[in-house]
């Protein structure tokens, strides 16, 4: 999302704005509680949101749609660490979603966590809970050890 550090990192890979943008259908947007990302692929230790492929759970997730070309798809995929459909190293996997812009339904491409059991664990016990907006508090966070300010 625009002013978040990964958009702001990345911006050059990310083409036309489209628009706001919420999923059609209910999908949890799981959030720890307490400053969390065990992404390698992230530089910031923050509240790191996944998006659980349960549609039809939790709530229509709000957030930013944009139009990039194969080339920015490809630098994104790395940052959210996916390796392909079946990649056994997949952090995060690539699903082809609809979403709602400004009363036009989209397709639209969303990452959605691919080790599912461990958030829906966290989420069970209490200290992760589901949200419909990712907000800038919860992606600030300090750097990970071995990153530096760029």
């Amino acid at each position: 999302k625009r002013g978040f550090p990964n958009h702001d990192a990345h911006a050059e890979v990310l083409g036309d704005f489209v628009g706001s943008g919420r999923t059609r259908q209910a999908m949890p947007l799981i959030v720890p509680k307490e400053p969390y990302c065990d992404n390698p692929n992230c530089a910031y230790l923050h509240r790191m949101a996944v998006v659980v492929d349960l549609k039809g759970s939790g709530n229509r997730v709000e957030g930013e749609v944009y139009s990039v070309t194969a080339a920015g798809l490809h630098e994104l995929d790395k940052l959210e660490g996916y390796h392909g459909p079946s990649s056994d190293k997949n952090v995060y996997l690539r699903k082809k979603i609809n979403v709602l812009v400004d009363g036009r339904t989209l397709s639209a491409f969303v990452y959605t966590i691919a080790d599912t059991a461990k958030h829906l664990e966290k989420l069970a016990e209490g200290s992760s809970e589901t949200v419909s907006e990712y907000t800038l508090d919860m992606a600030k966070g300090e750097l990970k050890p071995g990153y530096e300010d760029s």
